[in-house]
């Protein structure tokens, strides 16, 4: 599973890997996979490049706005 997070003004990548399960004895026992961080956008032009391509996702209407100016007109 990969996933984005906006936390702080950060914007960050993550990969959860696969979760495995194992028999105690007792019962079936799940084990979360490892979480991986991908990608971390640090500068400012990663981040209006983000925005440009996903800001139309995010519940903002100055971000939507601003990612409507580089969709392609049909």
């Amino acid at each position: 599973m990969v996933w984005t997070s906006i936390k702080n003004g950060l914007i960050r990548q993550y990969k959860q890997g696969p979760s495995s399960k194992f028999f105690n004895n007792k019962e079936n026992v799940r084990v979360e996979g490892v979480l991986h961080l991908l990608k971390e956008r640090k500068t400012e032009e990663e981040i209006l490049s983000f925005l440009q391509k996903f800001g139309w996702l995010i519940d903002d209407l100055d971000v939507k706005v601003y990612s409507a100016n580089f969709k392609p007109c049909k």
